[in-house]
């Protein structure tokens, strides 16, 4: 109903501004300004800032996924540098387990520990933990990547509606066209 009321008060407007004589702004036609806020602004804004997922959507917003930037990149990188650094172990001959993301280092550490020790079982020991530590980096920061990719909900304004009014010209004399999005 508040849509009809709108477009009869857009025609009603596009009359008025027909009978006033002028070529300029009969060419460009008229686009209505959007309806402000209520003078209670601040409910709708705390209401928006306090508006969480499963809550009922506000009038004129829709929910729509965004990434979170910030997992994104800091899952990226607690990936990408340990994943590095075990390619790089692997390329050298080291250990070829060790080009698989996130289990590579696991096995590694577990064929490392089955060899056993000779001279220096710290070093060895040492070695072994450093290894499934990265192993650990890696899973946190894949972990911390996808949940940064899968995102949230968050409200967004829809676009306003908008409403042309423009002179028309028939074959059999002229008229106002009305045109509208809503």
């Amino acid at each position: 109903m508040r849509n009809s009321l709108r477009l009869v008060a857009a025609a009603l407007l596009a009359a008025l501004l027909m009978a006033v004589p002028s070529g300029a702004r009969a060419q460009e036609g008229l686009r209505l300004a959007p309806i402000p806020l209520p003078r209670d602004a601040s409910v709708l804004k705390t209401t928006l800032r306090n508006w969480q997922d499963g809550d009922p959507i506000p009038f004129g917003f829709h929910t729509q996924r965004q990434p979170k930037i910030g997992l994104l990149i800091a899952g990226s990188l607690t990936f990408a540098i340990p994943y590095a650094l075990s390619a790089k172990i692997a390329a050298d001959g080291e250990s070829k387990e060790m080009f698989v993301p996130v289990i590579g280092p696991f096995i590694s550490a577990a064929k490392n520990e089955s060899k056993g020790c000779s001279q220096y079982c710290s070093l060895h020991t040492l070695g072994t933990v450093v290894i499934a530590a990265e192993g650990i980096v890696q899973a946190a920061g894949l972990v911390m990547l996808v949940a940064g990719a899968v995102g949230k909900n968050v409200l967004a304004a829809d676009e306003p509606g908008s409403v042309s009014v423009a002179p028309m010209v028939v074959p059999r004399g002229a008229g106002v066209g009305v045109s509208g999005q809503f």
